[in-house]
């Protein structure tokens, strides 16, 4: 499995992965503090630019089923990325910022979706077939390793340069990324004649698909919801150091590595499905547990909830969903994409009212019924031929 490609296509993930780990976790306090948004602008802010991302990528997706080539797409969006960053650090403007993001930031979600699709592609091509979700899974265990290191080092970063530097790394970490996709190969989509076959339904009319995407929609919300909150609740609530908020982060992602490289093996033996489910219980108790604790050494003893929770959800959905729909790669993985961006459009306001209105500690409840409902929405989920395990078929 690890050769040349294989190990360029992990640390494109990894410093696609660290680009935006320098830049999320701070991009709730740069709009707040910086541009003095209230939490709600902070909300319709990031609800507006990730909407903008859903529409961009969702049509680019489709257009690379069709043929059109995956790389240049990841690198455009990587040098969206980059122009979006570049424009945060020279103003401090919320319209210009505004604006930015949805000209640069919508460009930008199609990147990692179509990065993945080449992973998929690539894994079902030169390797064996039922080693494409264990290599996706080890994609995305280079996210998280990013995420291990990306969120305390752009605290200590945004603490002696401001938020100058933290946004300056996370340009030339994007371009890094522009730098190693074009030592990628190219793999053009596979086109099928007979559209009409069982498996050849249109996403909208398969119900597993659908229930899996509003899985994906409530409990990646959640995700959104936390990550956007736990900064303003530490420092505005908890009034503890910004820099706790990386530590968290760090944390829970050095827990969600291994997961993910385990979890690749675990979904050839039991099934994708089981394992998800035990992710969004772990999730389910991470964010209830939110609701019942304000000690930093308990909400670091609650990170390994966390780590399970997006270990297993965020490595596994990708392949999950892949697989739920084999012929249309590119636009299977747009798809979760766009769920997960739509969850945080839908977080982030979510975040921005609630805290606005009933403060941040009320923003933990509602992740906790959002991952009530992914679980619901799961259980019914039914697994068809093509998402059981080898062992099983």
């Amino acid at each position: 499995m690890f050769n040349k490609h294989s190990i360029l296509f992990m640390l494109s993930t990894t410093f696609a992965g660290l680009a935006f780990a320098f830049f999320h976790p701070l991009i709730s306090l740069y709009l707040v503090d910086e541009l003095g948004a209230s939490p709600l602008a902070m909300g319709i802010y990031m609800a507006i630019v990730l909407g903008s991302g859903v529409l961009v990528s969702t049509y680019l997706g489709h257009r690379s089923d069709k043929g059109m080539a995956r790389r240049p797409l990841v690198i455009a969006g990587q040098v969206g990325f980059t122009l979006l960053a570049l424009t945060l650090i020279f103003t401090r403007d919320y319209w210009l910022a505004l604006v930015a993001g949805i000209a640069f930031l919508s460009v930008s979600t199609c990147a990692l979706p179509q990065l993945f699709t080449l992973g998929r592609t690539y894994a079902d091509e030169k390797l064996d077939k039922e080693k494409g979700s264990t290599f996706i899974a080890f994609m995305r265990a280079g996210i998280a390793v990013a995420w291990v290191v990306g969120p305390p080092l752009a605290f200590m970063t945004k603490a002696q340069f401001g938020f100058n530097g933290a946004l300056a790394i996370a340009a030339v970490t994007s371009l890094v990324v522009v730098a190693i996709t074009l030592l990628l190969p190219e793999y053009a989509a596979q086109h099928h004649e007979d559209n009409r076959g069982p498996n050849m339904k249109s996403w909208q009319l398969t119900r597993p698909a659908l229930l899996f995407l509003l899985a994906t929609l409530a409990m990646f919300s959640a995700l959104n919801m936390y990550s956007l909150n736990m900064p303003l609740y530490l420092t505005k609530v908890l009034e503890v150091s910004d820099q706790w908020v990386g530590n968290l982060m760090g944390i829970a992602a050095f827990v969600e590595v291994p997961v993910m490289i385990a979890i690749g093996a675990l979904s050839v033996k039991f099934g994708s499905r089981p394992l998800l489910i035990i992710g969004v219980i772990a999730g389910g108790g991470f964010y209830f547990g939110l609701t019942q604790v304000d000690s930093i050494a308990a909400l670091i003893a609650l990170q390994l909830l966390n780590g399970i929770f997006v270990g297993i959800t965020a490595s596994l959905g990708i392949s999950f969903m892949q697989d739920l729909m084999k012929h249309a790669l590119g636009l299977a993985t747009t798809l979760f994409s766009n769920a997960q961006t739509a969850a945080m459009l839908i977080g982030s306001f979510n975040a921005g009212l609630v805290a606005n209105y009933f403060g941040y500690e009320s923003v933990f409840w509602v992740c906790t019924l959002l991952i009530a409902l992914a679980l619901v929405l799961l259980l019914m989920v039914k697994p068809n031929s093509q998402t059981q395990p080898a062992a099983q078929s």
